[in-house]
């Protein structure tokens, strides 16, 4: 059995496939995902913040023993913007 136009028709469908992936066919204006655009939420008002290390950070009252019957906040007020922690990438954009 000749094996040898099998083996060209799949180098060809592999290159074919390449050139489709890659864009060389003319790409979509909107970008890859044009639907990520149309959910996000007030992108304006994201702000990003250094990740400084807890001992770094200057407190800004003196530290106070607080007693178990006091409320602790543990969410910010709906006032402020939502400040969101840098999450680390492998790979750049």
């Amino acid at each position: 059995m000749n094996f040898r136009p099998i083996f060209f028709l799949l180098v060809f469908v592999n290159l074919a496939f390449f050139v489709w992936a890659a864009g060389y066919l003319g790409e979509n204006s909107e970008g890859r995902e044009p639907q990520r655009l149309g959910q996000q939420l007030h992108p304006e008002q994201l702000r990003v913040v250094q990740n400084i290390p807890d001992a770094a950070q200057p407190s800004a009252t003196p530290a106070a023993p607080t007693s178990p019957a006091a409320p602790v906040a543990s969410t910010p007020p709906a006032s402020s913007p939502a400040v969101l922690p840098k999450i680390p990438t492998d790979s750049a954009p």
